[in-house]
């Protein structure tokens, strides 16, 4: 594997590796009936648990694993799904929209036979294309009065739906393979959730020279940064009526993916009414579908039309740069501090030497510094830098000192960061300060990366480990997983408190941090609050920084703290988090869950770990 993936595991360390892991888990969960939550050796183990699971070894372990458990999940999927579905057709027809080319006519037939084999017949296929190369070619579809042709390729969308006599329509590509199910799916979710103008499941990718199945898994609720940077929507279900409303609005160039991609998008722009279906309906092939070129323009089309000057610099891959022509206000950045000399220096040397943005202010609170180096440096920076330096003298409450610092911010914007940090981008700034002066927008986190290079934090799952976690911990910087590419734009209920940039009046508006909350989770409520408003939370991939995590004040976890977000998050954490799968573990690298049809199978790890800081409650500080 290169550096997306790891390097593979040989066999015979895989089964030895599969034991230790089924050993740990046990043992645990054993030690967790006996310490107490914040004893000394409860924090041994768990600060022993994050030095192994931060090791290559072990994360390449958890890859392979989640990367071979698709294949029994999938077929494991496969049987619930018939077991479930009632042989009917429903009045809601759905038409497949095929254009075919003369290079493309080979990579149809196995598209058009998914088609014909719905157990669903209630659908209708438009294909356009050369009339004469098509009946030539596919006989058996020409005389079938479900089957529809346009001669004369026009690559116009519209055209397909001014054909389209049903009430939705699917836009397809030579080399799609629909599940037989998939039509009996949809028509399940028509039914239970009338109205919606979009309709889409999880997909799979096969590659052109191998067999392996790579799934992406979407979303509950709709993420519109991600769609800007893929258009994970593809192959949904698309009502007509919806999608006529937005005709005049679609730039009919490119090819139909291009201009399906822009349609889903302008629906989404308005009344973000989709639903999702948690299962993989479609085989897709993996071919690129749409130029670097076409991307560019329909990204830059549909943000222009906001009002909004933007260009997209870079596309690489799985990479979109989405840069924004606004202002510059001054930042404020927030930043708590005690002894740590070194850490700081590295910290504040990489930002002032890297930073390209011009206008920021640095509040460092002080918490309480013995190291005499530390007041020297201080006085330093305040004579040559930007830099305001407030004392702490009470016990340390993260939530109390950050608000300290924000009183005292002068900055439209304000960025609470660790003095643990290292920048590595010299437009780090502005990249989180153009998403977080957008008023739909709330709090704004970045790519955060260990001193290995791998994943920290691309945005936390609530319910993660039973509690909160980091999708993708310890994967190399570029991983693909289950959920798609560390480096796209995402929309996520949370970011760390480590790195969190927001609005000045809307820090405020929220109530600031919680100061009821010590140490943790004050920072994951401030963001499910955004949420609550309806800003949405967002995850860049862009302005990439190093967290030497656990630097300042190591992995304690006041349980007080841990009670009071249980409660708070107790909706969020039954439900499951809107913008994580529901198919898949609550791990930071996921497996496919293999009950995620059963109702209430999230519920499990979360109430056993509520349940063992409940149990443990009164013996805080023993051990």
């Amino acid at each position: 594997m290169d550096e997306i993936t790891g390097r593979i595991i040989s066999e015979d360390l895989l089964i030895p590796l599969t034991i230790m892991t089924s050993l740990t888990n046990k043992a645990s969960h054993f030690l967790w009936t006996i310490f107490p939550p914040g004893s000394r050796i409860e924090l041994f183990f768990r600060s022993l648990y994050h030095k192994i699971g931060a090791t290559s070894l072990f994360t390449n372990y958890l890859m392979q694993r989640s990367s071979k458990q698709y294949s029994t999940w999938l077929a494991a999927q496969n049987e619930y799904l018939s077991s479930q579905i009632a042989s009917q057709n429903f009045i809601q027809e759905v038409t497949f929209f095929l254009e075919l080319e003369d290079n493309t006519l080979l990579a149809a037939l196995p598209t058009i036979k998914s088609i014909i084999a719905q157990s669903n017949h209630s659908w209708r296929l438009i294909i356009m294309g050369d009339d004469v190369i098509i009946q030539g070619q596919l006989p058996d579809i020409k005389n079938d009065a479900r089957v529809g042709l346009i001669s004369k390729p026009k690559r116009n969308l519209a055209e397909f739906i001014a054909n389209c006599k049903t009430p939705f329509f699917v836009v397809c590509r030579p080399g799609d393979i629909f599940f037989n199910t998939f039509i009996d799916i949809f028509q399940q979710a028509i039914q239970n959730n009338p109205g919606r103008d979009v309709y889409y499941s999880d997909a799979e990718t096969v590659g052109i020279d191998s067999h392996k199945r790579v799934p992406v898994f979407k979303p509950t609720k709709y993420s519109p940064e991600l769609h800007l940077s893929t258009n994970y929507l593809s192959r949904a279900i698309i009502s007509t009526h919806s999608a006529k409303s937005y005709l005049e609005q679609v730039a009919f160039i490119g090819g139909l993916q291009s201009q399906e991609w822009e349609l889903l998008l302008l629906l989404g722009k308005e009344s973000m009414n989709f639903c999702q279906i948690p299962h993989v309906l479609v085989t897709l092939s993996s071919e690129n579908e749409i130029g670097d070129s076409d991307r560019k323009a329909l990204i830059q089309r549909l943000l222009r039309r906001k009002g909004l000057d933007v260009s997209v610099p870079k596309i690489e891959g799985n990479r979109t740069a989405i840069k924004f022509k606004s202002e510059q206000p001054l930042i404020s950045i927030i930043i708590p501090t005690k002894n740590n000399f070194q850490k700081l220096k590295t910290l504040l040397d990489s930002l002032f030497t890297l930073t390209d943005y011009p206008a920021y202010e640095i509040i460092l609170v002080d918490t309480g510094s013995t190291d005499q180096r530390i007041f020297g440096y201080y006085e330093d920076l305040m004579r040559s830098k930007s830099v305001q330096m407030l004392r702490y003298d009470q016990s340390f409450n993260y939530s109390r000192v950050n608000n300290l610092g924000a009183k005292r911010a002068k900055g439209e914007l304000l960025l609470f960061l660790n003095n643990d940090m290292q920048v590595l981008d010299k437009d780090w700034l502005s990249e989180l300060s153009q998403w977080a002066l957008r008023d739909e927008i709330g709090v704004v986190g970045t790519k955060l990366i260990h001193p290995n290079g791998r994943i920290q934090h691309i945005g936390i799952v609530i319910g993660m480990q039973g509690f909160i976690g980091h999708l993708y911990r310890n994967a190399p910087k570029h991983y693909w997983g289950l959920m798609g590419s560390s480096d796209w734009y995402r929309n996520v209920s949370a970011v760390t408190g480590a790195c969190q940039m927001i609005r000045k009046d809307l820090f405020w508006e929220l109530g600031g941090f919680d100061e009821q909350y010590e140490l943790v989770t004050g920072d994951i409520i401030l963001c499910l609050k955004a949420l609550k408003l309806g800003y949405r939370n967002l995850y860049t991939p862009h302005g990439t920084l190093l967290h030497h995590e656990g630097a300042s004040r190591g992995y304690q976890t006041p349980v007080e703290d841990i009670l009071r977000g249980y409660e708070e998050m107790d909706e969020i954490l039954r439900n499951g988090d809107p913008y994580f799968s529901p198919n898949l573990t609550l791990e930071p690298i996921p497996r496919c869950e293999m009950d995620s049809w059963i109702p209430g199978h999230r519920s499990q790890k979360y109430l056993e770990r509520k349940n063992y800081y409940l149990a443990h409650r009164s013996k805080i500080g023993q051990g």
